[in-house]
């Protein structure tokens, strides 16, 4: 069956009137963001200095090229500074939410690696009721173990495009400049030429040891060189903070015959689960803030 037609997609979004009223939020948000920090830079005379946001970056970079070119208009317009704003934070907040959905899925096939979790949180007295900070994050060696093995085990996304930048021979194929290559994330994670432990076989300790420092390219979640994905910090960042509170408080499992909890794909933007049926439970060690 045929892909639909860009335009008609297009054309669909454009009669969509939930679409269009979530994106006249999305642009108000976003475009006060960005007027914040213009003003900010402005009123602080900040643009020689080294942005330390990806925010500010993209301000700064736009504001420097209006400057030195002399034009009134930016190399960056409005429009296309609250495409690259938005791109971050919907990078970041739709990767988060395709791992989650594998954790979920992940964990209630796997109660031992839960187990682990929770005495590794434990053991760095991270009660249900205590505060993390960045230093705690950072002790969590397991926890980024089970992150890492999650994204290998299921990319998030199916598949990596790049275009070839000059001619060149791989082996004995011939790539000509402008050729599209796909790149099969799974395929990578799961080839066992680059894995010492069967790849097949979720198991988030091969990271602590034979595995700790896969073959380059060979483990790319979100993607690799200066292309890689934008929101990759943010993912990773709300993803270990999510991973760390659920484990605090509840317990995940499989619900059994009732349902279907047998995984599978579906693509989306992401990759998320395609059948995932699984209980969850207050942990009876968890104490919830008053």
């Amino acid at each position: 069956m045929a892909a639909i037609p860009l335009w008609i997609a297009r054309l669909r979004l454009a009669l969509d009137s939930k679409f269009q009223r979530a994106l006249r939020i999305l642009r108000h948000y976003v475009m006060r963001i960005i007027h914040e920090e213009q003003k900010r830079q402005c009123e602080e005379q900040q643009l020689l200095a080294k942005p330390k946001t990806l925010i500010a970056s993209m301000v700064a970079a736009a504001e420097n090229d209006r400057l030195e070119t002399g034009s009134s208009k930016a190399s960056l317009s409005p429009t296309e500074l609250f495409d690259e704003v938005s791109l971050s934070m919907v990078a970041g907040f739709e990767t988060t939410s395709a791992a989650l959905s594998w954790f979920f899925f992940l964990m209630s096939k796997h109660p031992d690696v839960q187990a682990k979790i929770k005495d590794e949180l434990l053991r760095h007295g991270l009660t249900s009721d205590a505060i993390l900070t960045p230093e705690d994050l950072d002790e969590l060696v397991y926890v980024e173990c089970v992150m890492k093995e999650i994204l290998r085990y299921a990319p998030i996304a199916a598949a990596i495009v790049r275009q070839a930048t000059r001619d060149d021979v791989i082996n004995d194929i011939i790539v000509k400049k402008g050729d599209i290559f796909l790149i099969a994330t799974q395929n990578m994670h799961r080839d066992s030429r680059y894995w010492q432990i069967d790849p097949m076989k979720f198991f988030p300790e091969r990271f602590l040891d034979e595995d700790k420092y896969p073959t380059p390219y060979a483990y790319m979640p979100f993607g690799g060189g200066h292309r890689t994905c934008i929101g990759q910090d943010l993912a990773l960042f709300e993803f270990k903070i999510a991973i760390t509170r659920l484990m605090q408080r509840i317990i995940i499992e499989d619900a059994g015959n009732e349902a279907n909890n047998s995984g599978g794909f579906m693509q989306r933007i992401t990759c998320f689960p395609k059948h995932v049926a699984i209980r969850v439970y207050m942990d009876s060690n968890a104490k919830l803030p008053a």
